[in-house]
C-alpha cells in the first residue's frame, strides 16, 4: 500500500467525506511534490490557497505523519510545524430573498419538475447536492398516508455522509407525488431508488437564472435559496439552536450568520417603547 492510499484510509476512518479525502489527496501530492511537509511548504500552501480545505489538509497530514513518525526527532520536527490560521472575513447576507419571491421564481421555472426542485430546496434549506441526491424513497410516505394534512419527512443526506430527517410542507408531498407518477409512469427509477432529479448543478443553476433574470432582474446562485430560507426561519421567530439543527450546520457560529438583526428592525422595535 502507498503512503498516499495508507493517508486515505486514514482519511475515510475518521469519517471525512469522499470529496474530503479526495481534495487532501490533491493536496498531499501538491506538498510531497515540493519535499513533503515543512514549515516553508506549509507557509507557502497557505500564501497561496487561503481556504478551510488548505488548513484541515494541514491539520490532518500533519496529524497523520506524527502518529506514523519512526523516530523521536520526527515527531519534534512536525510538532514545532506552525499552520497559520485563516484570517476570516465577516460574512455578510446579500440579496436575501422573501418567501413571495421564491415563489414567484419557482412560478416562472420552465417545468414542473424544476419548479418542485425550487420549493424543496427553499422549504428544506437545502444545499444543492442535497437536492439532487434525493430518492423516491427517502419520503416518509407511509406514515404520511395516514393523514396527508400533516407534513411530511425527508431524509437528507449531509455534508460526511451523515443523514437527517426535515420536515416537508404537505402540499410539497403531494407536489412530488403527482410530478413524480406523470414524470415516471412507465419507468422503474423511483423503484429502483435513484435520484428523481435528472439535471446537473450546472443546468439547474441555467434554469434558475433565466427564471430569477425574469423576476428579480439579476442572476442569483442556488444556494441563496437556503439562505434566503435560513432568514425567513430568523423572523418567524425560530431559535438559532433551532434553525442550526434544521439546516445541519455542525457549529453554532455557521449559523449565527443569520441572526443579525436588520437596522430597520432595530428602529422599528425602539419606536415600540
Amino acid at each position: 500500500m502507498t503512503y498516499e492510499q495508507l493517508f486515505s484510509e486514514w482519511l475515510e476512518s475518521k469519517g471525512l467525506s469522499r470529496k474530503t479525502v479526495r481534495d487532501y489527496s490533491l493536496y498531499q501530492k501538491r506538498i510531497e511534490a515540493k519535499g513533503g511537509l515543512t514549515q516553508e511548504n506549509c507557509d507557502l500552501l497557505c500564501r497561496h490557497i487561503r481556504n478551510v480545505a488548505s488548513r484541515g489538509f494541514l491539520k490532518n497530514y500533519k496529524e497523520f505523519l506524527y502518529l506514523h513518525a519512526e523516530t523521536k526527532q520526527e515527531r519534534i520536527r512536525l510538532k514545532k510545524i506552525y499552520i497559520p490560521p485563516l484570517k476570516s472575513k465577516k460574512r455578510t447576507l446579500k440579496n436575501i430573498l422573501t418567501e413571495e419571491e421564491v415563489l414567484e421564481l419557482a412560478r416562472n421555472m420552465p417545468s414542473e419538475g424544476s419548479k418542485l426542485m425550487v420549493a424543496i430546496m427553499f422549504y428544506c434549506g437545502l444545499r444543492i447536492s442535497e437536492l439532487l441526491n434525493i430518492r423516491m424513497n427517502d419520503f416518509n410516505w407511509n406514515t404520511w398516508w395516514e393523514n396527508t394534512e400533516n407534513n411530511g419527512l425527508l431524509r437528507v443526506k449531509r455534508k460526511g455522509d451523515k443523514y437527517q430527517y426535515v420536515p416537508v410542507k404537505s402540499w410539497i408531498m403531494e407536489f412530488v407525488l403527482e410530478w413524480t407518477n406523470k414524470t415516471y409512469a412507465h419507468e422503474e427509477k423511483t423503484v429502483k431508488g435513484q435520484p428523481i432529479f435528472p439535471l446537473s448543478h450546472t443546468a439547474f443553476r441555467d434554469k434558475l437564472n433565466k427564471s430569477a433574470e425574469k423576476v428579480l432582474g439579476r442572476r442569483i446562485n442556488p444556494h441563496l435559496l437556503r439562505h434566503s430560507f435560513a432568514v425567513h426561519l430568523v423572523k418567524k421567530g425560530w431559535d438559532i439552536n433551532f434553525i442550526k439543527e434544521f439546516l445541519g450546520h455542525e457549529n453554532i457560529s455557521t449559523t449565527e450568520i443569520y441572526a443579525t438583526v436588520p437596522k430597520e428592525e432595530i428602529i422599528k422595535k425602539y419606536a415600540e417603547l
